[in-house]
């Protein structure tokens, strides 16, 4: 079965042609729906509505489950992948460290977990044992793997935020913590977004890319360092895709080159180099066929890695390799990229010394850590290469250091 997540213009990411989990058919770009980290510059916002074909995207969890995170009724660990039992379809989840956020094919977002700081946006800190929906209709969100904050779009194109805020990550001009829901400025071209320990990147229409939050080692790429933003600042431009680590991170531009800044102590910029930097630098040895980054770090904060996927589907990887976390059968730090295992990779998300990733055909495989079981594979033991999770179809998938949410689709289409 065909996955209609990345069926389409797969040639052409540097364009937004990738990731499209909801329009099978192609189509000029600016009708389709896109998600985190994919944006044409100078591409308009596509009207509020749903796409022409949603698909039924289930929802899963496995890993740690003492805060209820996994939302699947009970509070005990899971070592698969284990479905919430509704009705309900989803085109997007975002894991916090304790909590999960989760939006439905038709725009409602639902909330779980601990809550610290508000993270959900419920009004309160308190926590959630079972889903509570939060109002608004909903597009993208995103969740701090290792902070209490969250960064959401409404469908609307308007930027909000909620949670812990010590170092402005959540845009509003001040280091007050929010427990509800609050809007980023008026702005309503807001596209893409992702967050880290305590900063937020997103990225608008024109393909700017802004920037707020805690800036130590340069992470924000703003040219200095220890300086923290409280209100969104233009950090980049012609930027197609952005992704967050611990104090770096990495973009993808329209011309899909690759640019990192911040901290570089394991090589996750795979430049050859362990060279720290506070402005964004080119990586030319990483070319410019670039369709998917991903920055990770672990729980000791000093330490990342970079994933890259190409054009062609080849997956490659540098910075800390503890674990096996790429899947190669040493555990050196790499300073420059290379080649992991697979053909056909589609995304891939690592943190804390795990990694899962999807292939164009929807199967997705785990190596690295297990803590808690949260590569869904059964049991807690430690994966030395990439292992099949599962069955079926693998839409999406997110994670933290203690626990995984991932959409998986039947082949039917929800029709309302």
């Amino acid at each position: 079965m065909t996955n209609p997540y990345w069926n389409f213009k797969k040639a052409n990411p540097k364009y937004g042609y990738v990731n499209n989990p909801f329009q099978a058919d192609e189509a000029e770009h600016t009708s389709k729906h896109y998600p985190c980290g994919y944006w044409p510059a100078g591409a308009s916002l596509p009207p509020p509505s749903m796409p022409t074909k949603p698909i039924k995207g289930t929802l899963y969890g496995s890993g740690k489950n003492t805060n209820y995170q996994l939302g699947v009724g009970d509070n005990g660990d899971r070592e698969i992948f284990t479905q919430i039992t509704d009705d309900t379809y989803y085109k997007r989840v975002a894991v916090g460290i304790t909590s999960t956020l989760a939006i439905t094919n038709t725009g409602e977002m639902w909330g779980i977990g601990e809550n610290l700081y508000g993270a959900l946006g419920l009004g309160d800190a308190a926590p959630r044992t079972t889903w509570e929906q939060i109002p608004g209709v909903w597009r993208e969100v995103s969740s701090s793997f290792q902070t209490s904050f969250s960064v959401a779009i409404k469908e609307d194109g308007t930027l909000w935020s909620t949670g812990y805020n010590y170092n402005g990550q959540l845009g509003l001009n001040d280091n007050t913590n929010r427990d509800i829901w609050t809007q980023v400025g008026t702005a309503s071209n807001w596209v893409s977004i992702d967050t880290a320990q305590q900063n937020s990147m997103v990225i608008d229409t024109d393909g700017k890319l802004w920037a707020c939050g805690r800036n130590n080692g340069g992470l924000l790429g703003l040219g200095d360092d220890n300086i923290d933003r409280v209100v969104l600042e233009i950090t980049a431009t012609n930027v197609s895709q952005v992704s967050c680590g611990y104090h770096f991170t990495g973009i993808i531009k329209t011309d899909g080159s690759v640019w990192m800044t911040g901290w570089n102590r394991n090589g996750q910029f795979g430049d050859g180099t362990i060279t720290n930097s506070d402005f964004w630098v080119e990586i030319e040895a990483a070319g410019d066929d670039n369709a998917f980054i991903h920055c990770r770090s672990t729980d000791t904060y000093q330490e990342g890695s970079t994933f890259l996927i190409k054009d062609n589907g080849i997956m490659w990887a540098t910075g800390q390799n503890a674990y096996h976390l790429m899947g190669l059968e040493d555990t050196a730090d790499k300073l420059s990229y290379v080649q992991l295992e697979g053909t056909d990779w589609a995304s891939v998300t690592s943190q804390h010394n795990s990694t899962l990733a999807i292939k164009t055909n929807g199967e997705m495989y785990g190596t690295g850590a297990n803590e808690n079981g949260k590569l869904g594979l059964g049991d807690t033991n430690m994966r030395t290469s990439f292992e099949r999770v599962g069955v079926d179809i693998w839409l999406f998938v997110d994670m933290t250091r203690y626990h995984a949410m991932a959409i998986n689709w039947d082949g039917t289409y929800d029709w309302g």
